[in-house]
């Protein structure tokens, strides 16, 4: 009888690759030029707006338009474009291009590999086959793929538009993998380990930075590591 194979399916953004850290850079870079923007207008006499007033302002604008523009990198270019507009209801055409021009390059720079991540695949290769599930914008996630120097330790690659438990299912299926024999790495509880465990597939949590939208409660008897290596002292 063939033995089953055993999967590690991990998640990219913001478990393999840091890709928090580039919004953060652009939302600064945002907040910055728009209060330069408006104190050049004279539309800040009073000094009510700040960088503090602009990053909340951006934030919850961006999480309002989640709904209708799901992951893609059209969402975060519209909430820097309406967050200026809402401080500043005539800004200057060229004002508005910079703005969404600094949030667009969050997905078009490279992205940083998480540290340690050549000993963690090389590792588990040992064990596991290994597969990369991420959600997002289909022309984003295949730019990023086709840049991270381990894609090709992975014996499956798969883009979709959102994970969800039939997702974790469907791939155990196609592989004729047991999901209990299986697990899901990431730091997303919404999008990786909620989806995982109802698939009832095993999961670890990566403490990663992340955006709010994707922050719930971690279920119980989920474990949950600080860093991308301590997985190993789980899986391994």
């Amino acid at each position: 009888m063939a033995t089953e194979e055993c999967w590690v399916i991990f998640d990219a953004d913001n478990t393999l690759w840091d890709v928090e850290s580039l919004y953060d850079d652009a939302r600064k870079a945002f907040c910055e030029y728009a209060l330069k923007t408006l104190n050049a207008a004279g539309e800040n006499a009073a000094g009510h707006v700040t960088v503090e007033t602009l990053s909340n302002a951006q934030r919850h604008r961006d999480i309002q338009l989640l709904k209708t523009y799901g992951y893609s990198s059209s969402r975060f270019a519209r909430s820097f474009e309406d967050t200026l507009t809402f401080f500043m209801q005539y800004a200057p055409l060229d004002a508005v291009i910079h703005v969404r021009r600094i949030a667009q390059d969050v997905f078009e720079k490279p992205v940083r590999v998480v540290d340690d991540s050549e000993t963690i695949i090389s590792r588990l290769s040992t064990k596991y086959s290994l597969a990369i599930l991420t959600a997002g914008e289909k022309w984003v996630q295949e730019k990023r793929l086709r840049e991270f120097h381990l894609n090709d330790k992975f014996k499956e690659t798969v883009i979709m538009e959102r994970k969800t438990a039939d997702v974790f299912r469907k791939f155990c299926n196609q592989h004729d993998a047991n999901p209990q024999l299986c697990w899901v790495v990431g730091d997303s509880v919404r999008s990786d380990i909620r989806p995982a465990i109802a698939a009832g597939i095993q999961a670890i949590h990566v403490q990663m930075p992340n955006w709010s939208a994707e922050q719930e409660p971690l279920p119980n008897g989920v474990r949950t590591v600080p860093k991308l290596m301590d997985i190993l002292e789980i899986l391994l």
